[in-house]
């Protein structure tokens, strides 16, 4: 039996350290799904009205049910989530965190206000006692769940993602005019700035969701309110345009929305974008009984779990991708673990998925989710779901996931 690869690690400036692996902990491996179709995996899906008004949906509800796949060699087969699970569990995977409503294209329109050159919306109801039926919604979540379950798997529900709160695409043409849109990515901030439609939101739309999953309670890790909540909050971000939420609004839909989760019986939990938004202070400890932060290091080491063991914290997202060989082909958020000896030379043994596991159980983490199953591979610099990458998941589990 070949001999385990070295775990090293830089001490210093200069200096690195072989750990002793042979009594490694263990996390907890999840997977990022994190959509089939981003942003309509569940509900209607979105339409195009052609010049005569005709509707042409984009395509089947629930495109994840059942789908076709090629091989390189242009065989086509069906594919079901049945088997996605199936794959999964065999690789020893825990459990799988997937985006719900995401940027909202399919929930609901905004209005443009023309006093206020911006979107307005109100955040229409889930609820079956406003809408005399099952939302589609609530009914597509429903049926997934019952789907992990049976596999034996959890699922990591996330309700919006930050681009729901970007500003959308500006309708007005020439002479001031404004284009009908069928549909819009974000402009939906209303939901968390403004007190009464957050109110509603989380009564008309979380509630129902949580109530969806109340069967299902083994098959849910945790319910996660926003994904990435720095990237549209002001003062967090990066870029102006798209903050359109103040930090004291955001926190109180946080606080709130935990809240609710909570009192659901769930554990909850916030995606934050950011290691330091987490771990820097206790500004954005807002009720979550898992505690979470994403790591695309950008230089930063990966700080070790300063949380009781009764307060879970996990990393929500990094990346399967190993750093490109030259360095001018690197993006800023793909950079080589820092923590790891060798990576100057950008040695790909380091960097390897096996060992960043193994480095995240390390620093004392509960569970690490890999990004991602589905992302296109070729557009995101995260995503690598390589046979390679499977290969090392299953060998840190053993094929089996940890309880």
């Amino acid at each position: 039996m070949a001999a385990e690869p070295k775990l090293c690690v830089r001490r210093g400036l200069w200096g690195s350290e072989c750990l002793n692996t042979a009594n490694d902990p263990k996390t907890q491996v999840g997977v990022n799904f994190p959509w089939f179709r981003c942003g309509w995996d569940f509900g209607p899906p979105p339409v195009t009205r052609d010049a005569s008004g005709k509707a042409h949906p984009w395509g089947p509800r629930r495109p994840w049910e059942k789908y076709k796949v090629k091989d390189v060699d242009g065989d086509e087969w069906d594919q079901t989530i049945d088997t996605d699970l199936r794959d999964l569990k065999d690789l020893g995977v825990k459990a799988l965190r997937w985006f719900i409503l995401a940027d909202g294209v399919n929930y609901g329109m905004p209005r443009w206000d023309t006093a206020a050159n911006r979107w307005s919306f109100d955040p229409p109801s889930l609820d079956r006692r406003d809408l005399g039926r099952e939302s589609e919604f609530v009914s597509d979540l429903a049926i997934l769940l019952k789907k992990v379950q049976a596999a034996g798997l959890q699922l990591l529900p996330v309700l919006i993602s930050f681009e729901f709160c970007f500003r959308g695409l500006d309708p007005r043409g020439p002479n001031n005019t404004v284009k009908r849109l069928d549909f819009l990515s974000g402009g939906r901030s209303d939901t968390i700035a403004d007190a009464a439609k957050r109110t509603k939101f989380l009564d008309k739309v979380l509630t129902p969701l949580l109530t969806a999953s109340k069967p299902y309670q083994k098959a849910i890790y945790a319910w996660e309110l926003i994904n990435e909540p720095e990237w549209c909050t002001q003062g967090l971000g990066n870029n102006r345009a798209h903050m359109t939420v103040t930090a004291a609004d955001m926190k109180t839909f946080i606080r709130e929305g935990n809240q609710r989760i909570n009192a659901a019986g769930f554990k909850s939990t916030v995606g934050y974008a950011k290691q330091k938004t987490l771990l820097g202070s206790t500004d954005w400890r807002l009720g979550e009984t898992v505690h979470q932060f994403h790591y695309y290091p950008r230089g930063e080491r990966l700080s070790a779990n300063p949380f009781p063991a009764r307060e879970p914290c996990i990393i929500g997202e990094f990346a399967a991708r190993n750093p490109e060989t030259s360095r001018a082909e690197q993006r800023k958020d793909n950079q080589p673990w820092p923590d790891f000896a060798g990576t100057t030379s950008l040695a790909q043994s380091a960097q390897a998925m096996f060992n960043r596991l193994r480095w995240i159980a390390r620093r004392g983490y509960d569970a690490a989710f890999v990004w991602s199953v589905n992302a296109n591979s070729e557009k995101d610099p995260h995503t690598d779901w390589s046979r390679a990458t499977r290969d090392d998941i299953k060998k840190y589990t053993n094929g089996k996931a940890k309880a």
